[in-house]
């Protein structure tokens, strides 16, 4: 048994980590280490689009997601309507 004046040291909280990949250390520009940065270091392929759609996000210059984002980001300028 401890004695009383005795604190009992808890371990410290399990850090929530994102499991989405970090753009920025896909284009080597992440100024934090991989246990710093809130997202996941990796390195791999480039996700396929699981949607035919365009981004509207995209289209309208403002798609956080980038490689990741879920819709078409169109290279063609005249691909210009997204499906609703």
């Amino acid at each position: 048994m401890l004695p009383i004046t005795e604190k009992v040291k808890k371990p410290p909280p399990l850090k929530k980590r994102h499991t989405k990949p970090c753009k920025f250390f896909q284009i080597a520009q992440c100024p934090k280490s991989a246990e710093e940065c809130n997202f996941a270091h990796v390195i791999g392929p480039t996700p396929v689009n699981r949607s035919t759609k365009a981004c509207r996000y995209f289209l309208s210059g403002s798609c956080s997601n980038g490689l990741w984002c879920r819709f078409v980001h169109p290279v063609d300028p005249g691909t210009r309507q997204v499906s609703r």
